[in-house]
């Protein structure tokens, strides 16, 4: 069981007291607390920092087991999106979310801070040596909203009083311009597929037709009503579409 013994001390060329703490893992971690030394009043606000923190290492030491990320996340997503596909997503981005937590050494939603969850774009976009695909910002984004989801659910649930990954600040930077298919390109691609299964070019004209990807013209058959000579295609949100 950890035993939560935080403590504050001063290092040589820091204007502030620094945090000496052990984390739930029985590890040990130094950061600073951003007390001045120079401030009026800076040892009783480092004395209050210190037992806040001490208190924090005790309700995560009391409740970590019941309330760790992976006792509750994986049973919460399957429960929440039963959509395979949607449940991909957000199954994909939490295990990168996960793989981050780890890195940091964090275990529950106690753990998290408004800083943390700011710093997550960086370490995704740039992830220090193999430990993770370098992924763009905007899906660096994404997986925060996903994660701001699941902490969302951690406060529904008691393990936190507040979500600490909202209002972060951050805004998506406008994606690339896809080029459009030019009729020239269109009419090489159709007398290339009329070489090849009926099925291609069939998909070919209902994406090119309907405005969708290629990958969602796999329209299950309750999907495709013949009498009314109609499609219903899955958009996003779960929201359906017919054509």
């Amino acid at each position: 069981m950890l035993q939560s013994v935080a403590s504050y001390y001063k290092r040589n060329g820091s204007p502030y007291y620094w945090l000496r703490y052990q984390r739930p893992d029985g590890t040990w971690a130094d950061k600073s607390s951003k007390v001045r030394i120079d401030n009026n009043g800076s040892v009783r606000k480092i004395k209050q920092v210190t037992a806040e923190h001490m208190m924090r290492e005790l309700h995560i030491d009391r409740d970590g087991q019941s309330n760790r990320f992976n006792t509750w996340v994986p049973a919460f997503l399957a429960n929440q999106y039963p959509n395979p596909k949607t449940l991909a997503r957000y199954n994909n981005a939490w295990s990168a979310i996960a793989t981050y937590l780890d890195h940091m050494k964090v275990i529950s939603p106690l753990q998290v801070t408004y800083q943390l969850c700011r710093d997550y774009p960086q370490f995704r976009t740039k992830p220090p040596g193999n430990l993770i695909r370098a992924r763009t910002f905007n899906t660096a984004l994404t997986e925060v909203k996903v994660f701001s989801v699941i902490l969302q659910e951690a406060v529904r649930r008691g393990h936190i009083n507040a979500n600490p990954c909202l209002r972060l600040g951050y805004k998506r930077t406008p994606p690339k311009q896809k080029p459009e298919i030019t009729t020239d390109e269109q009419h090489k691609i159709e007398a290339a597929l009329t070489k090849q299964d009926r099925w291609m070019g069939e998909c070919w004209l209902v994406a090119m037709r309907q405005g969708c990807r290629i990958s969602e013209t796999a329209v299950p058959l309750r999907n495709i009503d013949l009498q009314r000579k109609t499609i219903s295609f899955q958009a996003k949100g779960n929201r359906i579409r017919t054509a």
